[in-house]
């Protein structure tokens, strides 16, 4: 993205000279961080468990099964409870006596948890250069040489099904 492409900066605490700016807006541009204007990104601040949570299960996009919900004695204090539940249901974090614990900040190895995880993720996603790509038609489908010129009535568009090849 060019930097003239980026998001207008309507947070209080972030200028052009910090050396994360771009990359701040970047998460805004493709909604990774959600701080309403005016707000505060607090880039210098430690990571909390539940932003921590939240951002990476956004980027992954799990969900929870239906009818499983976050059942911490601390769920109430959370913003995005179904977040956290996702992150112990993927051993990211751990509870503590039962508790999320969402204003902790994020220990080390549970960041490399995360990041192992990810990546993990991602790799699984990657298709290998060597894969040939095939197809077959199924039993009927007429297929038409792409230089093939031809009219047809409406009711024939309805009828036959084509790929120009």
């Amino acid at each position: 993205m060019e930097e003239d492409n980026l998001p207008d900066n309507y947070f209080s605490d972030i200028t052009e000279q910090d050396a994360y700016y771009r990359d701040i807006l970047l998460t805004v541009e493709f909604g990774v961080i959600a701080i309403e204007a005016g707000g505060k990104v607090l880039p210098n601040e430690p990571v909390t468990r539940e932003f921590a949570a939240h951002t990476l299960n956004y980027c992954l996009g799990y969900k929870l099964d239906e009818g499983e919900s976050c059942t911490l004695r601390d769920a109430a204090k959370l913003e995005y409870p179904e977040d956290a539940k996702i992150a112990l249901n993927r051993g990211w974090l751990q509870a503590v006596n039962q508790e999320f614990r969402p204003q902790e900040k994020l220990q080390e190895a549970e960041m490399r948890r995360m990041f192992e995880d990810a990546s993990a993720v991602l790799q699984s996603t990657e298709i290998s250069d060597q894969f040939k790509n095939s197809y077959q038609f199924a039993d009927g489908v007429i297929e038409l040489p792409q230089d093939i010129n031809y009219d047809m009535t409406k009711s024939e568009r309805k009828e036959i099904l084509f790929l120009l090849v």
